[in-house]
């Protein structure tokens, strides 16, 4: 009898572990969380290099796909470029309409606002793209020795202007860090027929940045002083492999943590 009893005890227990790991307790996913969306302007020249931007979301829901949580059916929300930016309480699953464009008060890579129908389901990352403002504009070299870089380099395009102050040359990297940065001179302007048509720039120290590619970036002066780009293309960085990672720690076995994000666009902050 009293290994019976002991027996069904066990039992119990195996049955109350089990209903605790199937979908109860922490491990259950919020209703109500919507989704993520993260953005990224792509060069029309080639769409295969996709840089990281801030920008206009705007999202529409059309149908269901079966049964939905959440409320939330239509969304027009600025994206910083930091991190993902998150639509709490959407309706889910269902096919969403999700638009990415240039944003409310500029500072967005993009030029155009882009469309697309996606089935988006609970949790999901959305990852949306615009065509970027590197239209019409070249850089020459586009492929520079980070230690031995040329003295200048040429900018060919329109929409540079210096009304309100010298215009900007950032180097960013993929995640919108600037890693180098100078000032355009008006001796570097050239103009054709009453405006400029492209920016003779110095080559600003690349000592810091390894091999990759970056975005080359003319930022004009806007009004209010703040940097406005206007014109990006790709470049890509050679002669400085990055160091190898250092060795895992030793820490016995721990898992060690971390959560590994990245992403503040600060290219046009900083």
């Amino acid at each position: 009898m009293k290994k019976s009893l002991q027996i069904s005890v066990f039992l119990v227990l195996v049955t109350l572990f089990l209903a605790g790991c199937s979908g109860g307790g922490n491990g259950t996913p919020n209703p109500n969380s919507g989704f993520k969306i993260d953005a990224y302007a792509y060069n029309p020249n080639n769409p295969s290099v996709l840089f990281h931007t801030a920008g206009n979301v705007r999202g529409q829901f059309i149908q269901p796909d079966g049964a939905t949580t959440g409320t939330i059916e239509s969304f027009n929300q600025g994206y910083s470029g930091i991190g993902y930016l998150v639509i709490n309480s959407a309706r889910v699953p269902g096919l969403w309409r999700l638009t990415l464009g240039p944003d409310f008060l500029g500072g967005s890579l993009c030029l155009t606002f882009e469309t697309s129908d996606r089935h988006v389901t609970l949790n999901s990352l959305q990852t949306l793209t615009c065509r970027g403002i590197s239209v019409g504009l070249t850089v020459t070299p586009n492929t520079i020795d980070a230690l031995n870089p040329p003295a200048t380099v040429t900018f060919s395009g329109k929409g540079v202007q210096n009304t309100f102050g010298e215009p900007n040359l950032a180097i960013c990297d993929e995640f919108g860090n600037v890693i180098a940065s100078t000032q355009v001179q008006a001796n570097q302007l050239l103009w054709v027929g009453g405006e400029i048509d492209s920016v003779v720039v110095s080559t600003p120290d690349l000592s810091q940045a390894y091999d990759g590619t970056y975005m080359a970036i003319i930022r004009n002066v806007g009004p209010d002083g703040t940097l406005e780009a206007v014109g990006a293309s790709p470049v890509t960085i050679y002669g400085n492999p990055p160091p190898p990672p250092p060795p895992p720690p030793d820490d016995g076995g721990g898992d060690g943590g971390g959560t590994g994000c990245q992403g503040p666009d600060v290219c046009l902050e900083q």
